[in-house]
């Protein structure tokens, strides 16, 4: 096993706890009663859930980015050259 696999299983582990978390504390408050404001626990652990997820999840994504272009480069791949406009 390498390192990216390892980074990936990890971040995945991740996003899992923290989704099953918090649809736990959202299901464990679904019999509260109306005043004890359960409504705005619900939209804020939610909000903190997808935050916390698109965190992890983007900085995979960078990663893998950043590192498959490292290996691209390494590869000897070439970008093009900008077009110079105007000349027909």
């Amino acid at each position: 096993m390498n390192t990216d696999q390892i980074k990936v299983i990890f971040t995945y582990g991740i996003a899992t706890i923290m989704i099953l978390g918090g649809l736990a504390i959202i299901y464990a408050t679904r019999l509260d009663p109306p005043e004890a404001d359960v409504a705005g626990l619900r939209l804020l652990m939610a909000g903190f859930i997808g935050g916390a997820t698109q965190f992890v999840f983007n900085r995979e994504t960078q990663t893998q980015t950043a590192r498959q272009v490292e290996r691209g480069i390494a590869q000897g791949a070439t970008t093009p050259a900008p077009a110079s406009g105007g000349d027909a």
